[in-house]
Parts: structure tokens; C-alpha cells; sequence
């Protein structure tokens, strides 16, 4: 039978299908207590593992991965799955405590789990369970910025997913797996200089959900949106995508997405003049994240108030939120937006009275870091800063001439509105 549909509390199912997650998690922790009241046995297995499943899914939704109840229970499961050897029902547990994993910032044992569990999904020639296994190594591959390969993880997803067979995933394994596999998708597109692309996977993602909704997921894109709007210097669009992710979040009672939808609403808001008022939301964002424990993306959030102290004239304070993102990337690997990190902190650290050589060096350092690995995207970034310090030694026209997309993204204007400025001077 297919994943997640052979056992389990059907009232705490229909209950995550409509949404109600409080409501799920009072079907769940009685279930969870008849189960330990029953003997020893099958019929005991197959209830308490079903019911420890959902309990992970929803929790991870109202508390956050890296709860310590969604840990114990994802970790119950496997043991009860381990034990009775049903791969297709174990499943959901192996990709709770990868999510763990990731979350929580421990990337290198993330992917030699990731590995083993598309391993073992492959093994079992269940397309359903393989799809699952390719959402969670694209993930991860994406966040340590070896983006080409997690492009073809993501894209395997697309390839796999039915929604006639695949639909009820969203509410066993907690997402998703074709609008969260967009998302990240639309994140490497627009660092590999694909930012249009980028764009037309958010709009496949958001038109997936409106015809298959599922909150959770809809406050994943959202904010995916905000973020690829951000990049792309749409800031009236991605404070509007951002402040609705938060919005729902907040009426839904999903913290994560609170803490991140502040924070990109915020960056918005600081962009758009007001100063004060953003770096307070981004601030009150990141608080919200740090509490629940989580260290996945927390450079990208701290790039996020670097960038706005630096737009905001505190430079001194961007320099001491950007080390930090750099510190964190390079200690767990979370480091896809490392070379947007340096560019910014070069351009702080000159704001804030520095010698203007090493700020160019520390730029520089940025373009050939995004070029080493192949992301023209974030490379022309570095490119631009440089020119405009007058130091960009052909790099603007060469980054500029290998992309084929986004001709009306802030960057591209911005590159073609210098190599202008200098033929004409």
C-alpha cells in the first residue's frame, strides 16, 4: 500500500487535512496512550507508529524541527519501524529525523542520512518513497551551495510526483514535496544567473498549492517568493509575499514561518526608508528563530540584517551581524549565500572607515568565490560592487555576458547602467 495510508488515527489525519494541527495533536497523544496500554505486539507496532509519525508532523509545524518532542517522537518511530521492518511506514520517521538534522545545522551527517535513505527508498522500487528521499537530499545540497547537483535531486521530484498517488504526502511527511522542492529550486536558479527560471518555479509552486492546499507549505513558498523577489530587487512584491507568509503563519500558529516572514518584511521595510521600524522586525524575527533552536539558514537571516544596517548607516553593527553568518556558515556548512556574506562585509567594513584596498579584496574575494563555484548569479553581485569602486577589471562585462535571463532584475539594469556610464565617458 502506499506510504502513509495503511494504518493510523484516521480522526488525527482528517484533522491535519483540515488543517486543524491543535486539534491533530489531541487525536495523537491518545492514541499515543492507548497504544502504550495495549500488549506487546503487531497490532500495538502499527498504531503507536503511525501515531508518532503524525505527532512529529505536527508538532514540527506548531513548535519547529528542532523541538526535543519532535525528535523523541520521530525517534520512537524508527525504533518501532526498525523493529517490525515496514520500510513504507518507517519512512516518514527516517525523513523527520533527517529534517532534524538539518534544521539543527549538522549538514554532513544530514547528507550521509539523505544518501542512505534514497539508498534505501530505491531499493524498494516505491516511487513515492524515492520522491520523498530526493526532496530531503536536494535540500540539503542546496543550502551548502552545491547547487547544480541539488538541481537534479529537486527536479527528480518533479519527475516523480503524481498528484493522484502523492497528494496525501503533504500530511505525512509534513510538506509538500513538489511546492517546497520549487522553492529551493528557485533559491539555485537565481545564484546560478537563472533569476527568471527562478521566478516561474515560485509560480509553479504557488499554483500547485492553490489547486492542492496545504498551509504549511503555502507559508514555504511564500516566503520563498519574498526571498526570490528580494534578489531580484522586487521589494514592493517581496514585502507583499513576506507579510502575507506572515499573516497566515500567525493565524495558523507556525512560528518558523513567523520568524522568518519578520525578517524578510522587515529587510523590505528598511529598503524602502524606514530604517528603525525594519531593523526592529528583523531583530523581533530572529529572536523568534534563535529560540526555536534552529541553525539551518541563519547566515542567509543574518545577511539579511547586515544588508539593512548597512542601508540604514550602521555600519559597524552589519559588520558584527555578518561575521557572525560567516562564522556559522563555515562552522555547519550552510553556506550557499557565503559569497553575498563577503561582498556585503566588504562594503560595511568600508562604510565603516576601513582601508578602501582591503574592502576591494574582501569583494574580490566574494566574485572569485561565487565564480570557483559556479554561480554567476551572485558573482555579478560582486562584480557590480567592484565597478562601482572602480576595480572590477572586466569582470562586470564577462559575468554580464554569460547570462542569458533577467534583463529587468535590479542587478542586470544596474550592470548594463555602468557599462554604459563607461563608454560614454
Amino acid at each position: 500500500m502506499p506510504v502513509g495510508k495503511r494504518r493510523g488515527d484516521p480522526s488525527a489525519l482528517r484533522s491535519l487535512q483540515g488543517s486543524s494541527y491543535q486539534e491533530a495533536d489531541l487525536h495523537l497523544g491518545r492514541a499515543i496512550s492507548l497504544a502504550e496500554r495495549m500488549p506487546e505486539g503487531p497490532e500495538r507496532d502499527g498504531l503507536e507508529l503511525s501515531a508518532r509519525v503524525l505527532a512529529g508532523v505536527t508538532l514540527t509545524a506548531t513548535r519547529g524541527w528542532t523541538d526535543p518532542e519532535v525528535e523523541a517522537h520521530f525517534q520512537r518511530a524508527r525504533e518501532i519501524g526498525a523493529r517490525v521492518g515496514d520500510v513504507p511506514q518507517l519512512f516518514p520517521a527516517l525523513s523527520g529525523l533527517l529534517s532534524y538534522l538539518i534544521v539543527s545545522g549538522q549538514f554532513a551527517a544530514a547528507e550521509e542520512m539523505g544518501r542512505a535513505n534514497l539508498e534505501l527508498a530505491t531499493s524498494t522500487g516505491d516511487d513515492g518513497l524515492e520522491l520523498e528521499a530526493e526532496v530531503e537530499l536536494g535540500n540539503i545540497l542546496m543550502y551548502v551551495g552545491r547547487l547544480e547537483e541539488a538541481l537534479e535531486h529537486l527536479d527528480r521530484v518533479a519527475e516523480l510526483y503524481d498528484p493522484a498517488r502523492h497528494r496525501h504526502h503533504a500530511f505525512v511527511f509534513g510538506k509538500d514535496p513538489f511546492a517546497i522542492t520549487q522553492v529551493q529550486a528557485a533559491m539555485a536558479l537565481f545564484a546560478l544567473g537563472r533569476p527568471d527560471t527562478a521566478m516561474e518555479r515560485i509560480a509553479a509552486g504557488t499554483a500547485h498549492l492553490e489547486r492542492f492546499p496545504h498551509p504549511f507549505s503555502e507559508g514555504w513558498v511564500r516566503l520563498g517568493a519574498a526571498i526570490v523577489h528580494g534578489l531580484r530587487g522586487e521589494i514592493a512584491a517581496s514585502r507583499e509575499a513576506a507579510e502575507a507568509g506572515l499573516a497566515q503563519a500567525t493565524i495558523e500558529g507556525f512560528p518558523q514561518w513567523v520568524a522568518q516572514g519578520r525578517i524578510y518584511a522587515g529587510w523590505a521595510r528598511v529598503v524602502q526608508g524606514a530604517h528603525d521600524e525594519g531593523l526592529e522586525e528583523i531583530r523581533a524575527g530572529l529572536g523568534i528563530w534563535r529560540m526555536g533552536g534552529a541553525q539551518l539558514l541563519l547566515p542567509f537571516l543574518l545577511l539579511q540584517e547586515g544588508d539593512a544596517c548597512l542601508r540604514a548607516d550602521r555600519p559597524e553593527e552589519a559588520i558584527e551581524a555578518l561575521n557572525e553568518g560567516r562564522r556559522l556558515a563555515a562552522a555547519n556548512g550552510d553556506g550557499w549565500c557565503e559569497p553575498e556574506l563577503l561582498r556585503v562585509l566588504g562594503l560595511a567594513e568600508l562604510a565603516a572607515g576601513g582601508p578602501r584596498d582591503a574592502a576591494i579584496d574582501r569583494i574580490r574575494g566574494a566574485a572569485e568565490l561565487a565564480a570557483e563555484r559556479g554561480h554567476p548569479g551572485l558573482e555579478l553581485r560582486a562584480a557590480i560592487s567592484l565597478a562601482e569602486l572602480g576595480a572590477d577589471e572586466g569582470r562586470l562585462r564577462h559575468v554580464l555576458g554569460s547570462m542569458s535571463e533577467g534583463p529587468g532584475t535590479a542587478d542586470v539594469l544596474a550592470a548594463n547602467a555602468l557599462l554604459h556610464e563607461r563608454t560614454t565617458h
